[in-house]
């Protein structure tokens, strides 16, 4: 070298030979050394992006889940508590078909009885009787002589205010209310006077079946909340209900169910629930006319349950007396669903990483490249050239090894026996069952014994043969063959 560098500065001066031997490796040399480093770089950044917009888009779909769920959770909550309160009116039918005549105190008692503490949801029951306007000045007198000192029936006039209620062909006034605490003023109203109160009485009368008003304002409402009411009709014991006719004649009175939605979609035991703080709730009656529809809240300024919804909020339906509620969840504080994306933000991070990683360990590996091959070159001539006749077969017991020493020995080259069955094509049938064991072994990962055999060449020369096999394995640990020497 030394004699070659002398020789090459005689021929002319140092600066221009540096530019020269500059000159020997083109540009694109060193891009195309570290191509492995670019490409496994962005092969790694783009699946660490992907893997994160796939994991951002997860959360995303989670938080969504597990909105409708909890939207789910106050939706069961909601018509466990409405069926259990309607089926509460639903009985008081049941008391008058047990009874011919049903007195005040055994209809507080049975109201007690029946919904106690836990129909807490509902305002009142209340037994409305039919009254005709030939019957009505004696039915007050029998209320004021049952105890309702200044009973008399009522309605609301133009003014908004309870007056005596007019001439009418029957009336159907509140005759028995409980509880009677917060309820007095409900005491004689007629039912009939009220346009929305008197078609659910008809549909209840002419169906037998349990009906529920439009939104209305209580008569005993304190506070800003719409209520409802929910008629049952009962028909006088032992008549014929078959036909609509039938039922108009032997209509007796309804029991009724008096409801505040405040107290059936909030409520304290609603408000308990974790879900309660996270979403807005309305409620809409979409079985009521235009300008009609809002239940819940009352202040809303929503109209229609589109004004209210949008594409974060979920809409699950409801169906109460006949009549056809939406219950619409949104996210609180008209929010989209809130979402934590520190998922997304840790594969990517964990992705760019690893990526990093990979790439360090190609580098050291691109180092040592020529290094391994002709390491591995040399393992490979060394087995091929061995004294001994070195084989290999794989879990199928095909040959897939066949080093120099095996085709000198046996005749046999490479293409005679590269993926036949050793035992079948090679061993002669008497030693074929004892060889067939001793791979068997190895295959099965267990210990084995030297076997000693003889083995035939292709020119058909008899070769005594000592064998000894081990099993195989892959970098996993997994049984792939067998190695016999």
């Amino acid at each position: 070298m030394n004699k070659i560098a002398a020789n090459t500065m005689e021929k002319g001066p140092k600066e221009p030979m540096i530019k020269a031997s500059r000159k020997k490796k083109p540009e694109g040399w060193i891009l195309y050394k570290n191509a492995p480093l670019l490409v496994t770089l962005i092969i790694g950044a783009f699946l660490s992006i992907t893997a994160s917009l796939v994991v951002r888009d997860w959360e995303t779909a989670r938080a969504r889940d597990q909105f409708t769920h909890a939207a789910d959770q106050h939706a069961v909550i909601l018509h466990q508590r409405l069926s259990s309160t309607l089926d509460a009116v639903k009985s008081i039918k049941a008391l008058y078909a047990a009874s011919n005549e049903v007195t005040r105190d055994e209809f507080r008692r049975f109201t007690e009885a029946e919904f106690g503490e836990q129909y807490h949801a509902l305002q009142a029951l209340e037994w409305i009787p039919r009254v005709k306007a030939a019957d009505r000045a004696a039915f007050k007198a029998a209320a004021r002589e049952d105890g309702l000192k200044g009973f008399t029936f009522t309605e609301r006039n133009s003014q908004g205010r309870m007056a005596p209620a007019a001439a009418r062909d029957e009336y159907f006034p509140v005759y028995f209310v409980e509880p009677y605490r917060g309820n007095e003023a409900a005491l004689g109203f007629d039912l009939g006077s009220n346009p929305a109160r008197l078609a659910a009485l008809e549909r209840a009368r002419d169906s037998g079946k349990l009906v529920a008003t439009e939104r209305i304002t209580l008569v005993q409402e304190t506070a800003t909340s719409f209520g409802f009411l929910v008629f049952q009709p009962v028909y006088r014991n032992g008549t014929k209900t078959d036909t609509v006719e039938d039922r108009r004649q032997n209509l007796q009175g309804f029991a009724l169910g008096v409801l505040r939605v405040n107290d059936f979609v909030g409520g304290t035991e609603l408000a308990a629930h974790d879900f309660a703080s996270k979403m807005d709730i309305f409620v809409f009656d979409q079985s009521a006319p235009a300008g009609r529809q809002l239940l819940y809240p009352a202040t809303a300024s929503f109209k229609t349950p589109a004004e209210a919804g949008s594409a974060d909020c979920v809409n699950i339906p409801e169906t109460v007396g006949g009549r056809t509620w939406t219950v619409i969840h949104c996210p609180a504080n008209g929010g989209a669903s809130p979402v934590k994306h520190w998922q997304s933000l840790f594969v990517l991070a964990l992705g760019l990483l690893v990526t990093g990683v990979i790439t360090a360990y190609i580098r050291v590996l691109s180092n040592q490249r020529v290094s391994v091959a002709k390491t591995a070159q040399e393992l490979t001539q060394l087995i091929d050239t061995a004294n001994a006749p070195i084989f290999g077969i794989d879990v199928e017991g095909k040959v897939n090894e066949w080093n120099q020493t095996a085709e000198r020995i046996t005749g046999f080259t490479k293409d005679d026996v590269m993926g036949h069955d050793l035992v079948d094509a090679f061993i002669t049938e008497e030693y074929r069952a004892p060889v067939k064991e001793v791979l068997d072994k190895a295959l099965r990962g267990e210990e084995t014994s030297n076997f000693e055999f003889p083995l035939y060449s292709k020119a058909g020369k008899r070769v005594d043969v000592l064998l000894n096999s081990t099993t195989r394995r892959d970098i996993a640990g997994d049984i792939v063959g067998v190695i016999g020497i």
